[in-house]
């Protein structure tokens, strides 16, 4: 197989879990094509030897040009691509996010290379809106209809069964969709959970109103108030910081919140080893109406052997178990969120069972190994 994979930003420190299963597939990724190459962590120590191809011209007056102008010059990004596709002698395309795949929509239809187009969720959401409460849609109009086009002549891949039935929902055929969640890398010791005067309780992820960060800090907030002891650790940043910073001052427990923004990876996985419970309020989205297609920090924290307290909204109860992984409760309802906390909180027994089971679920059935083999066996079906 010579794969050649299309993305949005190469080497994006907010979409990590795009690049291990490429790492694995190794020789075989012939080329990689982006619109811009990210500015990475430091520390990004990625083993991917194939070429880069910038899709977005660094020349300043083409970046001007009406579109039809642009579409003559040598810098367009479908003449880039086929440029690329043909020099590196690519058998198979993966393109990762819908949107992007649309983008070169007409080079799709004049190829005869099989293309499997992999969905996360936002690019699986039509009605999407932009975050920061203009109300604008992000799609255009005929955005379903393309996407159903596209889909008679490539494979979707959906990361998760909630991402496959909004792909259903307008009229994608489920002959079209197979299903492939995302892995993730299990490395270290199991986590021993013991007593703890004030446990850790963390939470991961792009602040957005989806992922309803302010919720989890009032339900914090209410399990405080209770009496119950506990520290509070949201990682990450976003549009939505200054509400969840409001949150924060209102809760009257800001001493014992801690909100650093993102955080290099290393230092990301050393305070989930250092947590003792996960947790997500997801919901869907007032202002985006977007729902969480997958949540891989919820699997990368059962990994660790967190048990996860998280919501019925979008496809986080995909991964967690119910009363043998962790808790899920109802969507914009911080009382089920803080009651499963606080049980939780004060049984360490609790924790290390359903740690310990949430470490087994990703072992048996979440590796990033897994997820490569079923790609690549996915990928060679193509013809």
């Amino acid at each position: 197989m010579r794969l050649f994979v299309v993305l949005q930003r190469y080497l994006s420190p907010s979409e990590p879990w795009i690049y291990p299963p490429l790492e694995l597939l190794g020789r075989e990724v012939v080329g990689i094509a982006g619109r811009t190459i990210a500015d990475p962590f430091s520390e990004t120590d990625s083993s991917i030897q194939a070429p880069f191809f910038r899709l977005r011209s660094r020349n300043p007056v083409h970046r001007l040009l009406p579109k039809p102008l642009r579409r003559l010059s040598p810098w367009d990004s479908p003449k880039i691509l086929k440029r690329a596709l043909i020099e590196t002698k690519a058998d198979r395309v993966l393109c990762h996010f819908g949107n992007i795949a649309l983008e070169h929509e007409e080079l799709w239809e004049s190829s005869t290379i099989p293309l499997a187009v992999h969905f996360h969720g936002y690019d699986a959401t039509v009605d999407l809106r932009e975050p920061n409460g203009s109300g604008r849609p992000v799609h255009p109009e005929n955005y379903a209809e393309h996407l159903v086009k596209l889909s008679k002549r490539s494979t979707f891949i959906a990361n998760s069964e909630f991402t496959k039935k909004n792909l259903l929902s307008f009229g994608v055929s489920s002959d079209r969709i197979v299903v492939k969640r995302l892995g993730v890398t299990v490395s270290g010791t199991p986590k021993i959970h013991q007593s703890k005067d004030w446990p850790i309780i963390v939470t991961v992820g792009r602040l957005v109103d989806f992922k309803g960060f302010d919720l989890t800090v009032q339900a914090f907030a209410k399990l405080r108030k209770r009496g119950v002891r506990a520290k509070l650790d949201i990682i990450g940043d976003g549009p939505m910081r200054s509400n969840v910073e409001a949150a924060i001052d209102e809760s009257g427990f800001k001493e014992d919140i801690t909100l650093p923004g993102w955080v290099p990876n290393h230092e990301m996985r050393q305070r989930l080893v250092q947590a003792d419970i996960y947790t997500v309020h997801n919901q869907l989205g007032p202002v985006s109406h977007q729902e969480e297609a997958l949540n891989v920090s919820v699997m990368e924290a059962m990994g660790v052997g967190l048990p996860i307290v998280g919501t019925d909204s979008g496809g986080v109860s995909e991964s967690v178990v119910p009363g043998i992984t962790g808790f899920i409760g109802r969507a914009r309802n911080i009382e089920d969120q803080a009651d499963s906390l606080q049980k939780l909180v004060e049984d360490a027994s609790l924790r290390e069972r359903m740690g310990s089971a949430g470490r087994e679920r990703v072992l048996m059935q979440m590796t990033v190994a897994q997820e490569t083999e079923q790609l690549r066996a996915l990928l060679l079906r193509q013809s």
